[in-house]
């Protein structure tokens, strides 16, 4: 008997002892093999209270306490997905079944999913946001319902607040620092302040400066290192039992995906993104990065430059030359960040890209772009930058066979069985993109879209860098068309991409470092 049946063999006999309802049995089970997949990250040490790092496997290392608290954190979380999700997992196949039928009902059945999911915690909403970009992993239709999850607004309490600034800056940090207790802004990671700060120059006089001050809210780094090593068993045991999924390197996902988490999780991290964000963007003045105070950066605290914006699409109403002006220049910006800078804002919706007046100017156009939040980022290694440039070129250029051989050939998993066959499909989707005239075209974030589709239906694996740059080309195309529905990305990205590989050509040529 092999070791995974006498596992759920053994899981069936504590079922028989310890349940005797139908649906305990279905959960018992879960909980039996799940906490065997994530017994490792849950040992026992009375010595040790802090954090360390664990390996979860040979490509994810989590941060998890070894004590007896974080045992029972563990086991409650599993508990507690166990049976929230395990009925409306049972409930899947009759919604299925029913929904060739009676639509509403299928419908509900995603609605029940997607609400127990914006319950669940930042890992699983950020996990399943993360999802609907991957349409080279998952089929369309499941990514436009994933698209539809929302962030639960959630707030702590004003008591965590001054707990964690206690923590953090000492006891007197009041006499520094003041804030408004009622936050201007929460999601399901932190929550910000409106607040000033002081600090005594030269002279003897006081400098006071309005900030925004981040925190994270209590326990997220817990539940998300936890929750995130759950998935990892979740879809190594989905792997091993449906062998043919393996070409989807679901378990591998994982690491991607827990990089983007993490990413957020450390506020130190984000002020270094806006420091270096600012130093690639001081020659331009009209585009501001709001900047770190100096001594008010901590892992779970970030003290920033608040700065009064207004939202850039309301502001543009009835007024067609400053969205075709901010269309174009939110355009050049991005093209900036991906192909001379390399390193990529990766969440540029309309809530994190603002507008403030120029100083002394009243002009209709006399606006400046404030990039927000750079929690998450994406830069590229040497060898995916010059495969990401060569493969948009080859899109932008009409060649379709390149593309698709590019995408064969650097495609870090596949179980492509019918090469030719994608071959087409990738040259039809670039034809039909090509053949349109500058300013009908389909978005190119679209088009991209397509090819991820495609790359699910022949099960190609796309590069998960990749991904990540194509949603943001996505993202932000479509608050580019919003503005300027005429707007051409491909036509604006000719000369940035040329200039982008000859400087590559450049390096390779003289063997100067990327």
């Amino acid at each position: 008997m092999s070791l995974l049946a006498r596992q759920f063999s053994r899981a069936l006999r504590v079922v028989h002892v310890c349940s005797r309802v139908p649906a305990g049995k279905v959960a018992f089970v879960a909980v039996a093999y799940g906490l065997h997949q994530v017994r490792p990250l849950a040992l026992v040490s009375h010595a040790q209270e802090h954090l360390v790092a664990h390996p979860v496997s040979p490509i994810l290392s989590i941060k998890v306490a070894h004590n007896e608290k974080s045992t029972l954190r563990l086991v409650m979380r599993f508990l507690r997905h166990a049976f929230v999700f395990g009925p409306i997992a049972i409930l899947f196949v009759p919604a299925y079944f029913l929904g060739g039928i009676f639509p509403r009902v299928y419908d509900y059945w995603w609605k029940l999913f997607l609400y127990a999911l914006e319950r669940s915690g930042p890992a699983f909403i950020k996990g399943c946001q993360w999802a609907s970009t991957r349409q080279d992993l998952f089929p369309k239709s499941v990514c436009l319902r994933l698209g539809q999850l929302q962030e639960s607004v959630v707030t702590h309490s004003w008591e965590h607040t001054k707990a964690v600034l206690d923590d953090a800056f000492g006891p007197g940090w009041d006499e520094k620092l003041v804030l408004e207790q009622k936050p201007i802004g929460s999601g399901c990671v932190a929550q910000v302040y409106r607040g000033k700060v002081t600090a005594r120059v030269a002279g003897g006089g006081v400098d006071t400066r309005d900030v925004a001050v981040k925190i994270i809210h209590p326990g997220v780094q817990t539940d998300i290192h936890v929750d995130v090593a759950l998935l990892y068993s979740v879809f190594l045991a989905v792997e091993r039992w449906f062998p043919s999924t393996k070409w989807m390197s679901l378990s591998s996902s994982v690491d991607q995906f827990s990089k983007i988490m993490f990413q957020q999780l450390d506020l130190r991290r984000e002020a270094n993104s806006l420091v270096r964000f600012h130093r690639n963007f001081a020659s331009q003045s009209d585009v501001v990065v709001p900047q770190p105070i100096p001594g008010y950066v901590r892992e779970n605290v970030l003290v920033e430059e608040y700065v009064a914006c207004l939202p850039m699409i309301e502001t543009c109403q009835n007024n067609e030359a400053l969205s075709k002006k901010l269309a174009s220049r939110g355009f050049e910006i991005f093209m900036k960040m991906i192909f001379t800078d390399n390193f990529v804002h990766s969440d540029l919706h309309p809530g994190n890209i603002k507008l403030v007046r120029m100083a002394g100017r009243t002009g209709a156009l006399d606006y400046r772009v404030v990039l927000l939040d750079a929690g998450i980022t994406c830069e590229l290694t040497p060898r995916h930058r010059k495969n990401f440039l060569d493969l948009f070129d080859a899109v932008a250029s009409n060649q379709g066979k390149v593309a698709a051989d590019l995408l064969l050939t650097y495609a870090p998993q596949q179980d492509c069985t019918d090469r030719e066959g994608f071959e087409r499909g990738i040259t039809a989707i670039v034809e039909q993109f090509n053949g349109s005239a500058p300013g009908t075209r389909r978005k190119a974030g679209e088009i991209l879209a397509d090819v991820l589709d495609l790359a699910c239906s022949y099960r190609v694996r796309i590069e998960s860098e990749y991904a990540s740059m194509i949603v943001g080309i996505m993202v932000l195309e479509g608050v580019g068309r919003t503005l300027d529905p005429t707007i051409d990305l491909v036509e604006m990205a000719r000369i940035p991409i040329a200039l982008a590989k000859a400087a590559e050509w450049y390096r390779s040529f003289t063997g100067s470092a990327a």
